[in-house]
């Protein structure tokens, strides 16, 4: 068995390293690009800029191997900084992580958005973190860089303004660092769906890899915290069986359906927390009246920003914003009020009970009285 986890992780390597003559060799001037790479700081790993978004090692694509720190250094092209991600993949039977001075038990694959790279030394911390927000951003529903991080930072509850992309080990963020061991054991499970190798080439299926990140990013919440064994061994199921679903070797695709949670703008009848949805999603307050027949008790039919503490049936509002003329359905006529209205115009000629301030009703009872103000009708309740 070891055997053959050996022999493996050889194909592997081998595969990453085909088109460079079989060595992480980069150009011999340009601009430095360093970091590190954890969930735990990882050596022997395999680090890349990845110049064509595909996730492996391709012919002329700056490399190196991690030192026994997790360190790397890349020279590249100075307009290349900033442009291309970078990715780093730990492989199995070969890379240590240093969190508990073993070998890693599976390949993952993990990278740093083209947006974060910078040629600051050990500005360039490639980590579980890092991966999501390239992720996040592949979607297209972030802006920019810093919307992601904080879409994330607010998934896992942690204070606002945290950076993302900050070496967590040195920072001493244990929540962040947690996650990070959790997200690359779950990203572990699942590269057997997502990483082929035909002899000595070794491929990574992208729509694949970014469904399953998706995922992760999803549940991070839940798998944020030690202790989550039962939670992570329910989700590698889950995820394995979403994983397998997406049609293999298609061409790259836009992922945006697998991410799901604050920041992010849907459509349909979605309802994530502080996600923007179209539809049939419901707001708190609205401003149109269906159908009421005097009792009060009429409901909203549209969403909208009406406010106000009016209690006039089962709408309730915050706030001092005005009512805006609602029309009911039936023999009466809804009414609308500022302040704290009550109540609507009665049917068979009576008037409203409204202790409003001077907002005109436009029922027609079948009386054909029409209540206005302050008024009190004959037959209040």
């Amino acid at each position: 068995m070891k055997k053959k986890i050996i022999s493996a992780s050889l194909l592997v390597v081998a595969g990453l390293m085909a088109g460079c003559g079989g060595s992480s060799k980069t150009a011999t001037s340009g601009t430095a690009v360093s970091g590190q790479v954890a969930d735990g700081y990882l050596a022997n790993a395999v680090v890349f800029m990845d110049k064509n978004n595909n996730y492996q090692l391709d012919p002329g694509e700056p490399s190196a191997t991690t030192d026994a720190t997790g360190h790397y250094s890349l020279t590249v092209d100075p307009a290349d900084v900033g442009k291309y991600p970078i990715v780093a993949m730990a492989i199995q039977g070969q890379t240590v992580d240093l969190d508990t001075n073993q070998p890693v038990t599976s390949t993952y694959v993990m990278s740093l958005p083209g947006a974060g790279v910078s040629g600051s030394v050990n500005g360039n911390f490639v980590s579980p973190m890092s991966s999501v927000i390239r992720e996040m951003m592949e979607t297209g529903k972030y802006a920019t860089m810093q919307q992601a991080m904080d879409a994330l930072a607010a998934k896992m509850h942690l204070p606002a303004g945290t950076n993302m992309l900050a070496n967590y080990i040195d920072g001493q963020n244990t929540t962040m660092h947690t996650a990070a061991q959790n997200m690359a054991a779950l990203m572990g499970g699942q590269m057997p769906q997502v990483i082929g190798t035909s002899g000595s080439t070794t491929t990574v299926d992208v729509n694949r890899y970014r469904g399953m990140m998706g995922a992760v990013f999803s549940n991070i919440s839940s798998i944020k915290m030690a202790g989550a064994q039962g939670t992570m061994s329910t989700l590698m199921g889950s995820m394995t069986s979403t994983t397998m679903a997406i049609p293999s070797g298609m061409p790259f695709r836009n992922m945006s359906t697998s991410f799901r949670g604050p920041g992010m703008m849907g459509s349909g009848s979605s309802t994530g927390t502080g996600m923007m949805g179209s539809g049939s999603s419901t707001g708190t307050g609205g401003t149109g009246m269906s159908g009421s027949t005097g009792s009060g008790s009429s409901t909203g039919s549209s969403t909208g920003s009406s406010t106000g503490s009016s209690t006039g049936g089962s709408m309730m509002g915050s706030g001092s914003s005005t009512g805006s003329g609602s029309t009911g359905s039936g023999s009466t006529s809804g009414t609308s009020g500022s302040g704290s209205t009550s109540g609507t115009s009665g049917s068979g000629g009576t008037s409203g009970t409204g202790m409003g301030s001077g907002t005109t009703g436009t029922g027609s009872g079948s009386g054909g009285t029409i209540g206005s103000g302050s008024s009190t009708g004959s037959s209040m309740m």
